[in-house]
């Protein structure tokens, strides 16, 4: 009677070998481990609030029916920067209200640009969205009225031209601070010089949610950048701006 046929060593070998990947020459099977699972994007989402108010002699009132430009920003080297971009309008006590703005985002909330308004923004609002969160915006009708709002880090200077006098600080000159520089956004600050030519832009967004920004200044069709900044204590930044041009 013929034995019955049990498995031989060479065929377990081979499955083993199968299941430790490798084939039956002992050579390795060409796998990779499989790339760890990126995290999923959080759905949690916030609501920013605050008002919209102008800072006089008198103390603050509410600016009513202005819009507000909001730009979003994802986490850093997260791109694009900026990712996106809304408006709001004030109501007439001021207050304004942006839903639904994704966790771990940073806004940049600017009053309508100052020739819509007539006023100016010389502090900055800009936060990082951990939670719901609260953020006002301040105007004033020059750079000499008392405001409220203040904050580091601060940006301030003088603004100089160049005349047959030689070089001299010039007053009345507009100044802005563009957060995300040359990205053709509105600037996120801005005033004017004083008498002595001297301006300040104070609260400005941390590198966190910008990377870099830039002043310039403009007067009479001319224009001059400080290049790029990135502002993680208060600096002090002067402003040449070209000459006038010659009269033919």
């Amino acid at each position: 009677m013929k034995p019955a046929t049990t498995p031989s060593l060479c065929a377990f070998m081979t499955v083993a070998l199968m299941l430790a990947g490798c084939d039956q020459g002992g050579s390795p099977f060409p796998s990779s481990p499989a790339p760890p699972a990126a995290p999923a994007p959080s759905s949690q989402t916030h609501t920013l609030s605050g008002r919209l108010v102008e800072g006089t002699t008198q103390g603050v009132r509410p600016i009513a029916d202005a819009r507000i430009m909001i730009t979003i920003f994802p986490p850093p080297g997260v791109f694009p920067r900026p990712s996106g971009s809304r408006s709001v309008l004030s109501d007439s006590e001021g207050r304004y209200v942006v839903g639904e703005v994704p966790h771990q985002h940073s806004v940049v909330l600017k009053a309508e640009f100052p020739y819509a308004t007539g006023r100016l923004q010389p502090c900055a609002a800009a936060l990082t969205m951990d939670a719901d969160a609260r953020l006002d915006v301040e105007l004033v009708a020059s750079p000499r009225t008392p405001r409220t709002i203040q904050g580091s880090p601060t940006i301030s200077g003088v603004v100089y031209e160049t005349s047959a006098e030689g070089r001299r600080p010039l007053a009345g000159a507009d100044v802005g601070y563009e957060a995300g520089c040359w990205t053709g956004e509105f600037p996120s600050a801005w005033t004017k010089t004083d008498l002595n030519g001297r301006y300040e832009l104070c609260r400005l967004p941390s590198v966190e949610i910008v990377s870099n920004g830039c002043v310039t200044a403009f007067a009479a069709g001319r224009s001059s950048s400080s290049g790029l900044l990135n502002p993680r204590a208060d600096m002090i930044v002067d402003i040449d701006l070209p000459p006038l041009p010659l009269p033919r």
